[in-house]
C-alpha cells in the first residue's frame, strides 16, 4: 500500500489497477480458514470494473458444472453500464463479456452453494472458504474492432452467412433457428415447441416492421422475444444478442437501435440475461465470436467453420439461438434499406 496515497496498486498483465483502501473498521472480519485457492487467468474489462466497484460485496446466484454466477449489490458510485452480475468460468468456457476465467482445468469451486456471500478485496475474491487470486489476471477486451469489420461489410457478411449457414444444419431442432426459415413446421406431437417457435416468428415479423422505422412495431417485436423460453438465459434473449451484434456490423447507428431494444427487453427477463443483453448492446461478445469475425476477414474458411461450430456448442441452445438472431438480422439488412428508427420511449432506464 502506498501510505501517502491511501491506495493499493497491482498489475494485471499490462494493465495497472488501483483499489481504494477500506477503512479499518470496514475491513475487520472474523477469521475464515481458506480450504481452496485458485488463480484467475483473465477477466473481461466489464467484469473487472464490476469488481473494483463492488464495495458492498455480493452473493452466488447460480452454480453450474463449469460456471458460477455471482450477483453484486448496487453501488452508488458505479455507472449504469456496469453489469450487475459476472461469471467465474473454467478455462474450457473461455473469455466472455461477463467472465473471469480460472487458470485451473479442474473445478476448484466444488462445494460452493447458491446464496453464499462473496467479497472482493486486495486482489482476491472470497466465496465461503474458497479464494480466487486475481492479481495476475490479464484484462480481456470483449468489444471487437468494429471499424475494421465495418470497412468491408459486403465481403464480411457474405463470409459470415456462409459459415453460419453451414453451422445451422448442426443446430438443435428446439432452437429459434427453426423459426427463421420460410415457415414454421407443425409437429402435432410437440405443441409447446410449435407455440414457442410461432411466438418467436411473430416477434421477428414485428421487428422487421420496426427496423424500417416504426417504433411501436419495434417495441412489440422485442416484447414478444424478451424472456421467451425457460432458464436464466431464455432463447429469445439469445436471439436478441445475436441480432444486436449484427447491427454493430452493418447498421449506420447501432447504438441507438440497441438502446431501444435494451429498454424494452431488460425489464422482461432475468438478471443474468439482462446483463448479457446489456453487453451485446454495447457491441461486446465472447471470444468465439471474436475468432469468427477475424477468420472471415482473413478469408480462412476452415477457421470460420470451427469458430461457428464452437458458438453453436454454447449451452443447450444458447449458441444456436444467438446464431439465429445474427443470421436473421444479416439477411434482413441485405434486403432492406433500413431507416434509423425512432427511439422506443420507456419509463425504464438502462440498467
Amino acid at each position: 500500500m502506498n501510505r501517502n496515497s491511501g491506495k493499493w496498486a497491482g498489475v494485471t498483465g499490462r494493465h495497472v489497477f488501483e483499489l481504494e483502501a477500506r477503512p479499518r473498521e470496514l475491513r475487520a472480519r472474523p477469521s475464515i480458514v481458506i480450504e481452496r485457492q485458485c488463480r484467475a487467468r483473465s477477466a473481461s474489462r466489464p467484469a473487472w470494473d464490476r469488481l473494483v466497484n463492488a464495495v458492498n460485496g455480493g452473493e452466488v446466484l447460480a452454480v453450474f458444472r463449469r460456471t458460477l454466477i455471482l450477483k453484486f449489490k448496487p453501488c452508488s458510485a458505479a455507472g449504469k453500464t456496469e453489469p450487475p452480475v459476472l461469471a467465474l468460468v473454467l478455462s474450457e468456457i473461455g473469455d466472455g463479456p461477463l467472465n473471469i476465467v480460472l487458470d485451473e482445468q479442474v473445478n476448484t469451486l466444488n462445494g460452493v452453494r447458491s446464496s453464499q456471500s462473496a467479497c472482493f478485496r486486495r486482489g482476491e475474491m472470497r466465496i465461503g472458504k474458497t479464494c480466487i487470486v486475481l492479481d495476475r489476471a490479464s484484462i480481456w477486451e470483449p468489444r471487437p474492432d468494429w471499424s475494421k469489420f465495418r470497412s468491408k461489410p459486403e465481403e464480411v457478411t457474405r463470409a459470415l452467412e456462409s459459415a453460419l449457414s453451414l453451422a445451422q444444419g448442426q443446430a438443435s431442432s428446439t432452437s429459434i433457428l427453426e423459426a427463421i426459415g420460410a415457415s414454421v413446421s407443425l409437429d402435432a406431437t410437440r405443441p409447446t415447441l410449435h407455440e414457442f417457435l410461432c411466438r418467436a416468428r411473430r416477434g421477428m415479423d414485428a421487428l422487421e416492421v420496426g427496423l424500417k422505422g416504426e417504433p411501436g412495431a419495434l417495441h412489440a417485436g422485442v416484447s414478444q422475444l424478451a424472456g421467451l423460453g425457460p432458464g436464466l438465459t431464455p432463447a429469445g434473449d439469445d436471439f436478441l444478442c445475436g441480432l444486436m451484434l449484427c447491427l454493430w456490423l452493418r447498421h449506420p447507428d447501432p447504438l441507438a437501435v440497441c438502446r431501444s431494444i435494451l429498454q424494452v427487453a431488460v425489464p422482461r427477463t432475468t438478471l443474468l440475461s439482462g446483463a448479457m443483453l446489456q453487453r451485446a448492446a454495447a457491441g461486446e461478445c465472447n471470444a468465439d465470436w471474436h475468432h469468427l469475425f477475424h477468420s472471415v476477414t482473413s478469408g480462412d474458411r476452415k477457421r470460420s467453420g470451427v469458430a461457428a461450430g464452437r458458438i453453436l456448442a454454447h449451452g443447450n441452445t444458447s449458441g444456436s439461438d444467438s446464431l439465429a438472431g445474427f443470421l436473421w438480422m444479416n439477411r434482413l439488412q441485405q434486403t432492406l434499406q433500413l431507416a434509423q428508427p425512432g427511439l422506443v420511449h420507456s419509463d425504464q432506464g438502462l440498467t
